[in-house]
């Protein structure tokens, strides 16, 4: 799959080439005026692309990629050139001539797989016929890593994970079944084939993809998409690229843990009301303080924070608290100047598994509402 260049370049329709042979020769008509001719409805062509695909020791400084068309393009939307990873700021796309020019305002990773999409973004200059898109991927490192293209699988706007997914249906066309997967993008494939899964995040529903290119048949992802029924909680790693929409090729599938009995979720802990009685299971980030058998402690789990403040601790216990530990406390939810945290509590410390959110730059998202 994309094995090759000649696989992403779009061949001429064939039935151009035969057009000619459907009509027969004959005098031109001298009483009918031109009419210009049949209306274009075929879409750029690529015909070059630099660096090719799959291409390594790509430069991190000063990168540009170039793609060169059969006719003059357009762009239809910046926002569909989409790198990922993603860098702070969207790659800068200009127009020279019949080529498309793409650089970045910022030094690429070093030792890092790229992968940059046109999907959606480009149309012929004349009659806005869209490009059906292209998916370039290339190195900064020594070679093209097709699993250390891994990470939480992001929101391409607002650079946030998407966690906590829900297993949505699968439909194949003329059978009424639900399925958790699909072989290949409309059920005809088997074993070995392209799996492709829906999602639901937040009301939207996402599908997502596992190319058996890079993950096949005899990988933990895939026999994990296998396994998965509708239904299931799950959290994603892998990378997005666009093809007709978001679709993230998927190297992880990992269970959402289940909370114990009686411990609220996230979504419970932010619906309860204030003064209230809460039990939440989370993980530590940080620690502000100890004094007086008392800690304050910044915490997490995979759907949200909780800030605890004066919690019972003793020194024993406020030493073993390091970065990652799962706790569960009780204590009440309380407001102070506007932050919400959780006071009058205690805690224990459970075992097995750890959990430290992915660090985010919010500095350009300070005084907006993306922030909220």
């Amino acid at each position: 799959m994309r094995a090759s260049l000649k696989k992403f370049l779009p061949l001429v329709p064939a039935c151009v080439i035969l057009g000619s042979l459907m009509f027969p020769w004959g005098c031109a008509n001298t009483t009918t005026p031109p009419t210009g001719g049949p209306k274009d409805t075929i879409p750029p062509v690529l015909r070059k692309v630099e660096p090719l695909p799959a291409t390594v020791h790509v430069p991190t400084k000063k990168t540009k990629l170039r793609f060169s068309f059969d006719e003059y393009v357009k762009i239809k939307d910046a926002n569909a050139v989409y790198l990922s990873p993603p860098l702070e700021k969207k790659p800068k796309a200009v127009i020279r001539g019949k080529s498309l020019e793409v650089t970045f305002e910022s030094d690429l990773d070093s030792n890092t797989t790229y992968t940059l999409d046109l999907t959606g973004a480009l149309a012929d200059n004349n009659e806005g016929n869209l490009f059906p898109g292209f998916t370039l991927v290339f190195s900064t490192g020594a070679q093209i890593d097709s699993m250390c293209l891994t990470g939480l699988v992001q929101d391409c706007n607002t650079l946030m994970p998407v966690k906590g997914a829900t297993v949505a249906p699968s439909k194949i066309e003329g059978d009424n079944a639900e399925h958790a997967f699909l072989y290949n993008w409309d059920g005809s494939g088997e074993q070995g084939s392209d799996l492709y899964f829906n999602v639901e995040v937040a009301g939207q529903i996402y599908t997502f993809t596992v190319e058996s290119y890079l993950c096949g048949a005899d990988t933990e992802v895939y026999q994990a998409v296998e396994a998965l029924k509708v239904g299931d909680r799950v959290n994603l790693e892998g990378f997005l690229y666009w093809y007709e929409g978001p679709n993230p090729h998927i190297t992880a599938v990992l269970p959402v843990a289940e909370k114990s009995e009686g411990v609220m979720s996230y979504a419970d802990y932010a619906a309860a009301d204030l003064d209230t009685e809460v039990t939440v299971e989370t993980y530590v980030q940080d620690k502000q303080s100890w004094w007086n058998d008392q800690a304050t402690l910044y915490t997490q789990d995979e759907d949200g924070a909780y800030f605890l403040y004066n919690i019972a601790c003793s020194q024993e216990d406020y030493d073993r608290l390091l970065p990652g530990t799962k706790i569960k406390v009780t204590g009440f939810k309380s407001e102070w100047s506007g932050e919400v945290e959780i006071t009058d509590g205690s805690f224990e410390i459970l075992p097995g598994d750890s959990y430290l959110a992915p660090a985010l730059d919010v500095t350009e998202l300070l005084g907006s509402d993306k922030l909220a």
